[in-house]
């Protein structure tokens, strides 16, 4: 059986905090691959290295291009999750608790909703493309366009996602732990109504259809004070206590 303690290395954070780390980290690299190949350029003008030089000229150039790619994925992944979290912040006027990029075991939820609906896991995907794509879901993969997204796969991503919180809260509160929802969200491209994914393990929707179709049809099956019960097992990674409920 996991220690309690193992559980709670999830701590409240700002939105896409996990990408603006990622982001600075490869900055970080990226000063040092720009500062070689500074280096090099020198060693070039003015003390004649010839192919030596020319060759970690090169392959300074090349580490610093693939730097820039490396990159690219992390200010996408940025960009949705802020626009994700605009679309679904009138949410919280119908007491729904929104927390930001819980870290799990190697791994972070993009957003984690406790309401009265139950408990809703976020995963968001913000992929390049040039919005001519259309998404649809077969055989537990999504597709943009003739393409299936993988590494990772969002829908496997989100119910593992869901998964540990479940296992999370039962290991915490040493009970079962249900109405948990595995949710993928696409904040920049149009899914069409037809094509939304409402099914009964996942749903995979825009932001806007989550926050005005689907959450507000749902059933209320926690009370006030269940969803602040869980609510305060989250606020207590902030000073990593584990709250302690009465039998």
């Amino acid at each position: 059986m996991k220690n309690k303690i193992d559980f709670v290395k999830e701590i409240l954070r700002s939105m896409g905090q996990s990408c603006e780390w990622k982001i600075r980290e490869n900055f970080f690299y990226l000063g040092a691959a720009a500062g070689a190949f500074i280096v090099v350029i020198i060693l070039l003008i003015f003390k004649n290295s010839g192919g030596i030089a020319f060759a970690l000229l090169l392959v300074s150039g090349y580490i610093f291009y693939w730097l820039l790619e490396q990159i690219k994925p992390f200010f996408l992944g940025l960009e949705g999750v802020k626009r994700t979290r605009e679309e679904i912040e009138p949410i919280t006027k119908d007491g729904y608790h929104i927390f930001n990029d819980v870290q799990g075991n190697k791994f972070n939820i993009d957003f984690l909703i406790i309401g009265p609906s139950g408990i809703y896991v976020i995963v968001v995907k913000n992929p390049a493309t040039d919005g001519s794509q259309e998404i649809y879901y077969q055989d537990e993969t999504i597709f943009l366009g003739s393409g299936p997204l993988t590494a990772p796969n969002p829908i496997l991503e989100a119910k593992s996602r869901a998964l540990w919180v479940k296992q999370y809260l039962q290991d915490v509160k040493g009970a079962d732990a249900n109405n948990i929802k595995p949710v993928v969200l696409f904040p920049k491209i149009t899914i069409p109504r037809d094509e939304d994914c409402v099914l009964k393990d996942i749903w995979i929707l825009n932001p806007a259809r989550f926050r005005d179709c689907y959450l507000p049809k749902q059933e209320k099956v926690l009370n006030p004070q269940e969803v602040q019960e869980l609510v305060s097992i989250f606020k207590a990674h902030i000073n990593g206590s584990i709250p302690k409920f009465e039998d």
